[in-house]
């Protein structure tokens, strides 16, 4: 048996899905069986989907939580409109309360930051942590644990990023100085490679750098005509460019 219900707003910007897979009698021979009870639900920048299913008779337990973040900030205009910066966070959670080992988490910031009519500067990260299972004391999620954590990522001219579980997976960094004629483009961009080799697996940095310049196109050229009207041979009027 499967049944589902719906609910939305008119821009379907919020929505609450409600899903059911429900066997009378599984291929076990277990009774009252439910393959799945997923609940999906979409608040503007947020989506989230919750998964139950049964485990033995008559009893359902957590299966997995998703939860996805788009977040995009106004921008914020300084020195008379000529100034704006925006930050932009996106994210990703994949628990798996069944396989505590298999969940992860993923976090992408950016920044943008602009001159009007002088400088473009972006910077982006990716980071992601792969032993959520490890913040977990008993049954009890340790938010405390993740913080510190979190914080010894960031710990650049320490020994905090040896001892974190949040691996820096890329950087960005974009700038592009505007001119009348050109622009000049430079990016710099990080990632971390993983490459298997004999006995396990090998962490290497591959970094680019590029530096280029574009030209603007040229503008419409502007060209001023005058016209008159004449006479043909047989009368008849016609216009000429003078």
């Amino acid at each position: 048996l499967y049944g589902s219900l719906s609910l939305y707003t008119d821009n379907k910007k919020w929505s609450i899905e409600e899903k059911i897979d429900y066997v009378p009698e599984n291929n076990s021979g277990v009774r009252n069986w439910f393959n799945n009870i997923t609940t999906n639900i979409k608040m503007d920048a947020v989506t989230s989907s919750i998964v139950y299913s049964s485990i033995e008779e008559n009893k359902i337990e957590l299966e997995r939580v998703t939860l996805t973040t788009d977040i995009n900030s106004k921008s914020l205009q300084f020195w008379k409109g000529r100034v704006f910066l925006s930050f932009k966070l996106k994210s990703s959670l994949n628990y798996n309360n069944r396989e505590k080992i298999r969940s992860s988490f993923t976090l992408e910031p950016q920044i943008k930051f602009s001159i009007a009519e002088f400088l473009d500067f972006q910077l982006s990260l990716i980071t992601e942590n792969r032993n959520i299972g490890s913040y977990f004391v008993g049954d009890k999620f340790s938010f405390s644990s993740l913080w510190e954590d979190l914080a010894r990522s960031m710990d650049f001219f320490g020994e905090g990023r040896n001892n974190t579980s949040f691996i820096l997976r890329s950087i960005s960094l974009e700038a592009i100085h505007v001119m009348d004629d050109w622009n000049l483009n430079c990016k710099y961009s990080t990632e971390i490679v993983k490459s298997n080799v004999v006995g396990g697996s090998v962490y290497t940095l591959q970094p680019s750098l590029s530096i280029f310049l574009s030209w603007k196109t040229m503008p419409d050229l502007k060209v001023e005509e005058n016209w008159r009207q004449v006479k043909d041979d047989d009368g008849t009027l016609i216009w000429e460019r003078m």
